[in-house]
């Protein structure tokens, strides 16, 4: 979920109801100062990223479903309007991205996608290739440091033994430094060093 000005955005993936109606995925706008649901606004299969940018966009990333029902899309929304802006698909049935997140100028997206992928705000496409390319690792977690924006990635190896962490310059895609995790590491947390 995100905040902005009096709303917050909140991306629901969508269930069977009661009554086995399906309910659309969508993302709810509740209004913080009467508390409730005012509005939502319909997306692609599984949202299960949103950030806003320095623009004041909403981007939401959709994996299209784990049936692969859909082609997994990134949608940038208008939250003045509420209203999708424009649907970016990602092309090739293998496509699930994962893990979106935004810089500390939030003015550049990055996502998983096998690979570790960068797309400034301004693109009018997708990012056909990696940043950073799996290279026979299993990406599971990403995120970028807000204090220093550096790019933070995890790699699951196999489920089973424990995973690996890798801290890289989030321009030039350099890896400064990589350590042993627990098993499937997929979250990071920031504190500043003040």
């Amino acid at each position: 979920m995100v905040v902005y000005k009096q709303y917050v955005f909140i991306t629901s993936v969508g269930k069977f109801s009661e009554t086995n109606e399906v309910r659309k995925a969508k993302v709810f706008i509740v209004n913080t100062k009467e508390d409730r649901i005012v509005d939502s606004i319909l997306t692609v299969k599984e949202p299960m990223g949103i950030v806003i940018d320095k623009k004041d966009k909403l981007w939401v990333l959709c994996t299209g479903g784990w049936d692969g029902a859909e082609p997994a899309a990134l949608l940038r929304i208008n939250p003045d309007l509420q209203a999708v802006e424009k649907v970016f698909v990602f092309s090739g049935s293998g496509a699930v991205p994962s893990r979106l997140c935004i810089n500390p100028g939030k003015d550049t997206l990055y996502f998983l996608n096998s690979g570790i992928f960068r797309m400034p705000v301004a693109s009018a496409d997708l990012p056909q290739q990696a940043f950073i390319p799996a290279a026979g690792k299993l990406f599971y977690g990403l995120d970028v440091d807000p204090y220093t924006g550096t790019l933070w990635a995890s790699d699951a190896i196999d489920y089973v033994q424990n995973g690996q962490v890798y801290q890289y310059d989030a321009s030039t895609g350099a890896l400064l430094k990589s350590f042993k995790a627990g098993r499937i590491p997929g979250a990071f947390a920031f504190t500043s060093e003040d």
